[in-house]
Parts: C-alpha cells; sequence; structure tokens
C-alpha cells in the first residue's frame, strides 16, 4: 500500500507584516518568489496538488484586492 499526503496551504499574513511578502512571496533583495506561486511550482514538479486554505478575514486587514488576486492565482 502506498503512503499518501495530503498538503495544505493557510493563505494569511502577519498582524503587523506586509501583504506583498506574506502572501505573495516578494522579499525586497531576494530574487524569485517564495509564496503561493512557488509553492504550487514545487508542488507541480512533483505531479502533486495542495489545497489552498484562504482567509476570508484577510479583506478587512489587507482589502479585497489581496484576497481576490491570491484567490485567482490558485485558481489559475
Amino acid at each position: 500500500m502506498k503512503t499518501k499526503f495530503i498538503l495544505t496551504v493557510d493563505v494569511e499574513t502577519r498582524t503587523h507584516g506586509d501583504s506583498n511578502q506574506d502572501i505573495s512571496g516578494v522579499i525586497p533583495g531576494y530574487p524569485g518568489n517564495f509564496g503561493i506561486e512557488r509553492i504550487m511550482d514545487l508542488l507541480e514538479e512533483q505531479q502533486a496538488r495542495g489545497t489552498f486554505f484562504l482567509n476570508v478575514y484577510e479583506i478587512a486587514k489587507r482589502g479585497e484586492d489581496v484576497v481576490r488576486s491570491a484567490a485567482r492565482l490558485i485558481h489559475d
């Protein structure tokens, strides 16, 4: 019997963080992306999928555009 894994990712920000860093994974001074896109790329390289949980309460903290952008990225 093969071992199966379920990978889940919580998409949320820190209380005083930068949503561009926390959700998008863009870190000033570092090349590349360490956020949602990178996680999905790594999963795809392994022919795997993950379940991404978006925190709807982020809309109040970061705005609808940030959460909508993350949702579209994951969906696409």
